[in-house]
């Protein structure tokens, strides 16, 4: 991957952290494996499964082609090429009762691990949270690693990781017509690895459960059959960017309008 360009100020911000090593230019040779199994095609079952499992490395060939040579970072035309291993699970479970509600559950967990000719693992193989499919009570890339604070000072939110975790439920409910609608909750985070930053903040450690953000939320849908528009809003329960002591955020604030995240986008979430 070229990265085309980095403005100075993000530049200076990720000097010296691992996130340094995510934004240059290199090159992935990798080779990868998914299984899936989907029962949701199948509109019969009351009960349907969806399983996705996926394994990918990098870098293997290239890092045995130039052994154990002494390069900090090794080249291939002037590119240095990345290494690492990454495998994550995915499964949902859909539940339809027999006028049609639908109780939606999901669990995802992954892992990336850089190593080798790599520091941390490329920009767009590492993990990230938050968003209209994931954790709706905050903005794409807006949460963790861990319990680290977002940089207001920065016009996008950057946030990624080398471990996530998320779980979340919804109960899908008809309306009126092609009217539904939802409520649900989600949870989970991402992490980076202990060795591959200073920060303590952003990896995972024994005290997991303050490390989990938590949101709830409604939502209305229109299903057209061949797609839906959805509308969800979201509040934020456990936030573990907040200071200790404070992380229950529904228990330290008056909820207003400014309080909701708003997402919309097209088909279910999962």
């Amino acid at each position: 991957m070229k990265v085309p360009k980095i403005s100075d100020s993000f530049a200076d911000y990720i000097r010296g952290t691992y996130l340094q090593y995510s934004y240059r230019d290199h090159l992935i040779m990798s080779i990868g494996y998914t299984f899936l199994f989907n029962q949701q095609k199948n509109q019969g079952r009351s009960t349907a499964w969806f399983a996705r499992f996926s394994a990918e490395t990098a870098g293997n060939v290239l890092g045995a082609f130039y052994g154990s040579k002494a390069e900090a970072h090794k080249e291939v035309f002037g590119i240095e090429f990345s290494q690492y291993v990454r495998t994550d699970l995915e499964i949902r479970m859909h539940k339809h009762d027999w006028v049609g509600n639908t109780l939606a559950a999901r669990l995802f967990a992954g892992i990336g691990i850089p190593y080798g000719n790599s520091n941390a693992l490329p920009f767009e193989k590492s993990y990230y949270s938050g968003g209209a499919n994931s954790l709706r009570a905050w903005p794409v890339r807006a949460v963790g690693p861990g319990n680290s604070k977002p940089d207001k000072t920065l016009r996008f939110n950057n946030q990624i990781g080398d471990y996530k975790f998320e779980a979340n439920l919804e109960y899908r409910f008809k309306m009126v017509g092609t009217l539904e609608g939802a409520v649900f909750a989600d949870a989970g985070n991402i992490w980076c690895l202990r060795r591959t930053t200073e920060d303590k903040d952003a990896c995972l450690s024994s005290d997991f459960m303050e490390q989990i953000a938590l949101g709830s939320g409604l939502g209305i849908r229109l299903n057209f059959n061949y797609f839906i528009l959805r509308l969800d809003s979201a509040i934020k329960l456990h936030d573990p960017s907040a200071e200790a002591g404070k992380r229950w955020v529904i228990k330290e604030k008056e909820f207003n309008s400014a309080s909701w995240n708003w997402n919309f986008a097209i088909g279910y979430p999962f």
